[in-house]
C-alpha cells in the first residue's frame, strides 16, 4: 500500500504525502527536479487523505480512550491520472495509477 499511516490527527488534507510516495516508489528516488516535471503531469494533484488520532479507540459513553483496541487506517482505492502524450487536436491523453488512500479509521 502507498498511504502513509499519521498519529496526530483524524482528517489530514494534504494527501501528497501519498502521491509523494508513490513517485518516488516509480522513479526510483530521481532528484527534485524530475519529481516535480512528474508531479506536473499528474492529476488530481493532491487527495484528502485520512489518518488516526489516537492508538487505542474511543468506547463508551464519554467517549474515553481505550488501549484494550487499536485505531487503524481503512483504506480505498483511489485512481491518479497521468498525462502519456502531447497534446493532439487541444486534448491530453492519460493513463490510470491506482493507489490505495486512507478514508478513514477502525478498531479492531
Amino acid at each position: 500500500m502507498l498511504s502513509l499511516l499519521h498519529s496526530s490527527s483524524l482528517f489530514h488534507h494534504d494527501a501528497t504525502l501519498a502521491i509523494n510516495q508513490y513517485i518516488n516508489v516509480m522513479l526510483g528516488g530521481f532528484s527534485s527536479h524530475w519529481i516535480s516535471f512528474f508531479f506536473v503531469e499528474i492529476y488530481p494533484r493532491s487527495i484528502p487523505e485520512a489518518y488516526c488520532l489516537c492508538k487505542g479507540c474511543l468506547i463508551g459513553p464519554s467517549g474515553d480512550e481505550s488501549r484494550q483496541y487499536r485505531s487503524t487506517p481503512v483504506y480505498s482505492p483511489s485512481v491518479i491520472l497521468r498525462r502519456t502524450g502531447s497534446c493532439a487536436g487541444g486534448r491530453h491523453s492519460y493513463s490510470e495509477i491506482y493507489v490505495s488512500i486512507a478514508v478513514g479509521c477502525t478498531c479492531v
